[in-house]
């Protein structure tokens, strides 16, 4: 039983080692798209908002309450590039 474990670890890093010298056309877990990239633009013009993930779900919306209202305007005031010169 161990000897059938080690033999599937070891087949499965010798694949991904290799995946990394495949051709570009041929598609392996390192080189495929992210789960929920659908191939679109990234729309947003404020960089802290330019990711390539997507909504997945249904969506809700809601108000937040006042702690989360502090807590989102001091993480986009120290992680946004371009409110940097207004800081400084």
């Amino acid at each position: 039983m161990e000897g059938s474990i080690c033999e599937a670890y070891i087949i499965e890093e010798t694949v991904t080692f290799c995946s990394h010298y495949f051709e570009s056309h041929v598609h392996s877990r390192i080189t495929r798209l992210l789960r929920n990239d659908d191939g679109g633009e990234l729309s947003q013009e404020i960089s802290i908002f330019n990711c390539l993930d997507r909504p997945y779900g249904k969506c809700r919306s809601r108000f937040l309450n006042d702690e989360e209202m502090k807590v989102v305007t001091n993480y986009v005031l120290n992680n946004c590039d371009e409110v940097q010169p207004y800081i400084k």
